[in-house]
């Protein structure tokens, strides 16, 4: 939860600017908070009619899709690394080869 009397407060528009990796399009921040990626939402606080966030929300929102892609990573089913590494061994067949 976003604490206004310890973080850096930001407008959402202003996000855009200061995502790590470097700018994004202006609309990003709002499906983020909206949306979210993977289940998982960039915190804000709606106050005086407009919608704001903070500097270490928008580090919490990283950090969480980070670990979550993380415990993700996918690996190649083990049959397939097997078929594949068997081939590039023998290298491919021709018909001189074959015979």
């Amino acid at each position: 939860m976003i604490d206004p009397q310890t973080e850096q407060i930001v407008r959402l528009q202003e996000v855009h600017k200061i995502t790590p990796g470097g700018p994004v399009a202006f609309q990003t921040p709002w499906r983020w908070a909206k949306e979210g990626v993977g289940g998982i939402k960039l915190e804000t606080v709606k106050f005086a009619n407009r919608r704001w966030t903070s500097v270490e929300a928008v580090q919490r929102f990283w950090g969480a899709i980070a670990a979550r892609n993380t415990r993700q990573t996918p690996t190649a089913p083990r049959k397939r690394r097997s078929a594949e590494r068997d081939g590039a061994e023998t290298g491919p067949q021709t018909a001189e080869t074959a015979n």
